[in-house]
């Protein structure tokens, strides 16, 4: 590839429903024969969960572009596992969006589609049932006269930022959150040479093991909340609160936050076979 800059259009989210299920990058597959993870394979895009209900859910066009590619991986398979392939406008740029484990395909090679266009239905017999979406740049080479088998000549894209920046910019905010004790103090036992040692933590920001979320706890009048922060993929006014956040926890101020709904990120209700929304933070003021 050459070394201009590489030109992605704006994306809408795929599927209606936004859980993040998993990450593009290397991961280990498992061996069957022993149980054993045995060799590194490349994820080549993210999963995008859907509700756990057997409804086969809509899959949309993240962009204007053709179809270039339709194809069942499995057509006599008692699973169908449609994939489809897009090239986006401008052509010119080699932006190729993959949608994989659809139940149908409501497109044919050659039809044009805008942003939010019909392609299909996740499978919901798939488990766990989830979009696989990819995007990828063409070489320069297969760029000009794109075909399904130049697909393979592209490079895989990490969409994960590109997709939450739909939520991240123009979601709409919820409410006022004004703490009625925004410090929250958690006490632990840690043991040196001398004996054990009870050591108070006012900072409340920390590590969500089970996300990619940075998680702050507040204390309410009616007991405790919780707000997010995204980690990896934060644009730099999350990062920024993030630092306000760290400032104000360990000055002991209290602060507002104005919060929104996220779909992208969200916590699975197994009981209701559903993924619930988080409070994902979009302002932060230290109280004076």
């Amino acid at each position: 590839m050459n070394n201009t800059q590489l030109f992605v259009p704006p994306l809408t989210m795929p599927i209606k429903y936004r859980g993040f299920k998993g990450a593009i990058g290397y991961q280990r597959n498992r061996d069957v024969s022993n149980g054993r993870f045995a060799r590194l394979s490349v994820h080549g895009g993210v999963d995008l969960s859907t509700d756990l209900t057997g409804i086969a859910e809509p899959v949309f066009a993240v962009t204007w572009g053709r179809v270039i590619s339709v194809s069942a991986m499995d057509p006599n398979g008692s699973i169908p596992d449609f994939r489809i392939t897009l090239l986006h406008k401008p052509y010119e740029a080699g932006i190729l969006s993959n949608y994989w484990h659809l139940a149908d395909a409501n497109v044919q090679v050659g039809d044009e589609v805008n942003s939010g266009s019909l392609l299909g239905h996740v499978e919901p017999q798939n488990p766990p049932p989830h979009l696989h979406f990819e995007l990828r740049k063409l070489a320069d080479s297969a760029t000009s006269s794109p075909n399904p088998q130049s697909i393979d000549a592209s490079v895989a894209i990490d969409p994960t930022q590109l997709l939450y920046r739909f939520e991240a910019f123009g979601w709409p905010t919820e409410t006022l959150v004004n703490p009625a004790n925004g410090i929250r103090e958690e006490s632990e036992f840690v043991r040196d040479r001398t004996g054990w040692h009870k050591i108070t933590r006012k900072r409340v920001l920390r590590w969500n093991r089970n996300s990619w979320l940075f998680e702050v706890e507040l204390a309410q009048q009616s007991g405790k909340d919780y707000f997010y922060l995204p980690i990896d993929i934060a644009f730099p006014h999350e990062i920024a609160m993030r630092n306000v956040l760290d400032s104000a926890f360990a000055d002991l101020r209290q602060v507002r936050l104005r919060w929104r709904h996220s779909y992208f990120y969200a916590s699975k209700n197994d009981a209701a076979q559903r993924y619930d929304p988080i409070k994902m933070i979009e302002d932060v003021t230290i109280i004076p």
